[in-house]
């Protein structure tokens, strides 16, 4: 879908960089967790790996999930006058990186500090998704939250985002 429009998935190292307030913090918005009512989070219950810690209230009524909260989410950030919203909750994002070994040449074999490594996926059955989701507890909403998974996976928390270079006009 990326290709057909001249655009890729990003790169694990483009999304943290993003997720982390262009590396200045712990999540978007800073390093707390978010509240229930700040992310969208913690909203499934058996599911994949979901607690349902932002379900119920105290007292087992199920919380809905309102546009009150859908637009006081933390989940916004501001690049050059354009907004890019949720990359930290909602879905985790598929991207173009493969699993790796820390010491695969595509990470610099444990080199230092590198400027967005890519590890292709083709070299791996596994792919790497980041972000936090809908079915994660809040506290994993944080930048550095990342999994693998199968190339082929069908996963119902997991979106996409198309990136193109910056390129002057």
């Amino acid at each position: 879908m990326c290709k057909k429009r001249g655009a890729d998935l990003p790169t694990v190292a483009q999304l943290e960089y993003l997720a982390s307030n262009f590396g200045r913090s712990t999540f978007l918005w800073g390093d707390e967790a978010p509240a229930c009512d700040e992310a969208i989070a913690g909203r499934a219950v058996g599911v994949l790996h979901g607690d349902g810690s932002c379900v119920k209230d105290p007292n087992g009524a199920f919380l809905p999930l309102s546009a009150e909260t859908l637009a006081s989410t933390r989940d916004v950030l501001d690049v050059d006058g354009s907004s890019v919203y949720g990359l930290a909750s909602n879905l985790a994002e598929w991207t173009r990186d493969g699993l790796t070994p820390p010491t695969a040449a595509c990470q610099g074999s444990g080199s230092g500090i590198l400027r967005d490594p890519e590890c292709p996926s083709d070299v791996s059955d596994s792919v790497i998704i980041h972000g936090g989701a809908f079915s994660m507890p809040p506290a994993e909403t944080a930048a550095s939250i990342r999994a693998a998974v199968h190339r082929t996976a069908t996963r119902v928390d997991v979106g996409f985002r198309c990136t193109r270079p910056n390129i002057p006009l």
